[in-house]
């Protein structure tokens, strides 16, 4: 079982977009970060569509996305099992199955990249290929959502 998870670019919040959106879009930012259009009417709706589409250097505006996959038997799983509560963050995105449209805002996300430095430290110091690997896509996902401000989307 695995789980996709991303993380939105801030490019209309720093005015980095190769074009404007139109006025009467009503363009805003949803809670998860990304760019949504206000508007209800049909014209307006496919209009903004294709421009979210490409309005940056970010297709829809995703600076990130991995592909979090959790091996059946492994280091990782091992440790998040030896972790106890430490690991709840981890566990809940990749053990519970509740990450249906969810996200960690950014006090979440500072709590899991606290998870991710324990669990570093707790792996052994060379971590079964796949462990290290999938280590390694949280910790960039943890990263990229710190430097922009923006919440970890699965």
């Amino acid at each position: 079982m695995g789980i996709d998870a991303l993380v939105f670019c801030d490019c209309l919040e720093k005015g980095c977009l190769r074009r404007p959106p139109r006025p009467e879009w009503q363009v805003y930012v949803q809670e998860d970060g990304c760019r949504e259009c206000a508007s209800t009417e049909p014209r307006l709706l496919a209009a903004f569509g294709n421009w979210h589409e490409t309005a940056c250097a970010h297709d829809y505006g995703i600076l990130i996305h991995r592909r979090l996959d959790l091996p059946a038997t492994s280091p990782f799983r091992q440790a998040l099992a030896d972790a106890g509560d430490r690991l709840g963050l981890v566990r809940r995105l990749l053990c519970s199955g509740d990450h249906d449209s969810g996200c960690l805002d950014m006090p979440l996300v500072g709590r899991l990249a606290e998870e991710l430095k324990w669990l570093r430290q707790s792996l052994p110091a060379h971590p079964a290929a796949e462990a290290g690997s999938l280590l390694q896509r949280l910790e960039e996902l943890a990263a990229t959502a710190l430097a922009v401000s923006k919440p970890l989307v699965f």
